[in-house]
């Protein structure tokens, strides 16, 4: 992880000695150790081009290698809130700081919830829990967006929902993954088509669910709720887009032996940067929003009592 420096240290000093392997997991991140491993392994285009072009890993030292999520026994019907029991509802969920610095993924919700009365809206996730509760409480959605806190059922949850709506302005990556999994669509609003379609084998089939405008995934979200034909014939391309257990150990082993697998990466570098650019929007936050996650430790609060103070003191007044 990108704050391992302990391990990364000890890596570096086994250079020469054994082969070292790193799984870049946080590639959307900064981090160090670009020197305390031989092979990167990368996961997804986006990652391979930024390590690449950006952390100047040579190609040679870059492998690729898919992922595929760990899936449970999902049959089960999971425990819904009473107001979405028998009812029909769209599944969405990640960190709530993936929804942050844009209002489109809201106004796509409002889109469907104001065009389709039977159907309801689930999402579940930890953070700054405000912005959603100020949504629903401002358009009167009480009874049809239901916020929860991250679940351990999530798989139930979404191989019972009628799609996926994945986060905007930052996708979820692992949860379209296991979207497809649990054969539901994992719809998703991008400025690049790159951010999501690159974490799939074919990714032209994937290109489907993915849209850069709000009208079109509007439009879109209609009809699959409208048309169970068309839904149907949608969910069919969700087939063979995961890499399979199988697949997925034979390139593993092919990496560990030092041969190139025959999966590889494609990617342009501008999307790469674009994505790269739209990804720190996505996360930065406001002095306000800064003070309200640091002084929310008790140990925090002890070691900056001055800049506590003044927190309370600027917060008072915002109340008055």
């Amino acid at each position: 992880l990108p704050w391992d420096t302990a391990v990364l240290a000890a890596f570096s000093a086994f250079k020469g000695v054994i082969p070292r392997f790193y799984i870049n997991i946080t590639d959307h991140l900064f981090w160090v150790g670009r020197y305390s491993f031989d092979t990167c392994i990368e996961f997804r285009a986006f990652g391979y081009g930024l390590s690449e072009t950006e952390r100047r890993i040579p190609e040679k030292h870059l492998a690729c290698l898919p992922y595929y999520p760990l899936c449970e026994n999902a049959d089960a019907m999971p425990q819904l809130d009473k107001r979405i029991q028998n009812r029909r509802y769209v599944y969405s969920g990640g960190t709530l700081d993936k929804l942050k610095g844009s209002d489109k993924f809201w106004k796509i919700c409002e889109s469907i919830l104001d065009h389709h009365p039977d159907v309801c809206i689930l999402y579940t996730g930890n953070g700054d829990s405000d912005p959603i509760k100020k949504f629903i409480a401002d358009h009167h959605y009480e009874s049809r967006f239901i916020y929860e806190h991250e679940r351990q059922d999530f798989e139930q949850l979404l191989s019972h929902c009628v799609f996926f709506l994945n986060t905007y302005p930052a996708a979820g990556g692992l949860m379209a993954q296991y979207a497809v999994a649990h054969g539901r669509l994992p719809v998703t609003f991008t400025d690049s088509v790159t951010d999501t379609t690159d974490l799939f084998l074919d990714r032209e089939k994937a290109g489907r669910f993915v849209f850069t405008d709000v009208e079109s995934v509007c439009r879109y979200t209609d009809r699959l709720l409208d048309d169970d034909a068309f839904l149907k014939e949608e969910e069919s391309y969700l087939e063979d887009l995961i890499i399979s257990e199988e697949d997925f150990s034979g390139q593993l082993r092919s990496i560990m032996r030092n041969k190139p697998g025959r999966i590889r990466f494609s990617y342009s570098p501008e999307e790469v940067r674009d994505t790269a650019e739209q990804g720190k929007l996505a996360y930065q936050l406001s002095e306000s929003e800064l003070h309200k996650l640091l002084f929310a430790s008790d140990k925090t609060r002890l070691l900056f009592p001055v800049r506590y103070i003044r927190y309370l003191i600027e917060q008072s007044q915002q109340k008055e």
